[in-house]
């Protein structure tokens, strides 16, 4: 608006010259009408013109200086991508090497712990989750992140599959060479010798378990066979074996309740460890008595002495720390209800309590039902609530609305309306709208509801539920 003001402005004022010259040179403007409108005409034109070509020019001026702008700013902000992405990139190659390192300094027992936690179930299959869990990530959180500066923290969970990759492949390279060099040799490490003993004893046909690296009481590896279980302690020595390891293997094979305890070396026994051993019922071995161990034991009268179930094996493996919750689950829920098996309550019950205590929540819930209804068993509303209890906190939709009609009516625990109202509403059941609230609801004030609301909604949200 103020520049065309200004070019009307500039256009009277130029008009006004051209009418005061046309005076000086004796044009009458009055009479000679014509020139004095092609005159203003010409003079408008000039000015639109004029007006354009400035109007354009500042445009130009205008963009030319945003575009500077703009590519000054994506310089900068190139600047520091390329800045971040050179920083994230060389903390990578930090975190990678330093867990190619670290990892490696441990490799030994990253192997051992490899070769405990993954096993094979019943059919054949692998089963993994416990050394991800166990051993990959326990060693990740605890070992390595001490070593890590503030930025290879910072970005450890952006690159934790890759880390969690190399710390796998060094373990499990490791364990490979350990099965690839399988022949006796003197220079071999204790665990390598551990290692071997174990590879003769499966080649026996042997259920073999390693145990805990540490806590291990004194046991390397349990064995099972036709029944009979075994303690092993491995001791590869230069010189001969003395009363310590007599004496720690017979507190271990107490501690895991395997009732024949061997230990078995590269080298001799002293005398006094003889003695110990006789007195104790400790068998020394050299470890190429391994193979064939078995009949060793058959025909020292032993075998049909120790004879222990498979039950009794699932709660060694359990003390040992590699039983799958999951298989002794369905491997009680086979005794329970005869299922391939003969039916042997006690027993299955006893073998889904050891899933049970190990938190899996299936078997924690089976449980709450099985006493709830009194399946099988005699009817206790307290230990329905104590199971009913373990697998709601862990998350159990049918545990919870379980435990929500304990509380309405008052099994096992004292009634509390608002408890049952909670559970209702944190199970799935009572969020999808499938179980009627209205007649609980009706016996509750307001405020109650709200109140209870508020609770289940904060449970939801704190146990990453949608409300």
């Amino acid at each position: 608006m103020y520049d065309l003001l200004k070019g009307c402005f500039i256009m009277i004022v130029l008009y006004s010259i051209v009418a005061v010259s046309l005076l000086i040179i004796g044009v009458d403007v009055k009479e000679n009408f014509e020139i004095g409108f092609f005159v203003l005409a010409a003079l408008i034109i000039i000015g639109w013109i004029v007006l354009t070509l400035k109007e354009k020019k500042r445009e130009k001026i205008k963009a030319t200086a945003e575009k500077n702008e703009n590519d000054k700013r994506q310089a900068i902000k190139n600047d520091l991508s390329i800045e971040h992405e050179t920083k994230k990139h060389n903390i990578h190659d930090s975190l990678i090497k330093k867990t190619e390192q670290i990892a490696s300094e441990h490799k030994d027992q990253l192997a051992r712990e490899r070769s405990r936690l993954i096993y094979q179930d019943a059919y054949g299959i692998e089963k993994s989750e416990k050394w991800s869990k166990e051993g990959v990530e326990y060693f990740i959180n605890n070992v390595l992140l001490d070593e890590l500066d503030n930025q290879e923290s910072t970005y450890l969970s952006t690159f934790y599959g890759e880390v969690a990759e190399i710390v796998n492949r060094i373990a499990l390279d490791t364990e490979t060479e350990f099965n690839l060099s399988l022949t006796f040799d003197e220079n071999m490490t204790g665990l390598e010798f551990e290692k071997y003993c174990k590879q003769l004893l499966v080649d026996d046909d042997w259920d073999v378990i390693i145990t805990k690296s540490t806590g291990d009481q004194g046991v390397d590896l349990i064995a099972m066979q036709t029944g009979a279980i075994v303690a092993v302690q491995c001791k590869k020595s230069k010189l001969p074996i003395g009363n310590k390891a007599v004496q720690e293997i017979v507190s271990g094979a107490r501690h895991y309740k395997a009732k024949i305890p061997v230990v078995v070396t590269n080298s001799s026994f002293t005398e006094s460890a003889k003695n110990l051993a006789k007195t104790n019922g400790v068998f020394l071995l050299h470890f190429t008595q391994l193979r064939g161990l078995f009949q060793l034991l058959d025909d020292s009268n032993l075998v049909e002495y120790v004879y222990t179930d498979d039950e009794e094996w699932e709660k060694i493996k359990c003390e040992a720390g590699v039983a799958d919750p999951e298989d002794l689950y369905f491997f009680g829920l086979a005794y329970f209800e005869g299922d391939g098996v003969k039916k042997d309550i006690k027993k299955g019950l006893r073998i889904i309590l050891l899933a049970a205590e190990q938190n899996y929540v299936l078997a924690q819930s089976h449980l709450g039902l099985i006493y709830d209804l009194g399946k099988d068993v005699k009817q206790d509303y307290h230990e329905a609530h104590k199971w009913y209890q373990r697998a709601a906190d862990l998350g159990d939709d049918e545990s919870q609305y379980n435990l929500g009609e304990l509380y309405e009516y008052g099994r096992g625990v004292d009634a509390d309306i608002e408890r049952a109202y909670f559970w209702y509403l944190v199970s799935e059941r009572g969020r999808d709208g499938l179980y009627n609230l209205s007649g609980i609801e009706s016996e509750m004030t307001n405020e109650q509801i709200e109140k209870v609301k508020k609770q289940a909604s904060k449970w939801l949200l704190e146990h990453s539920v949608e409300p």
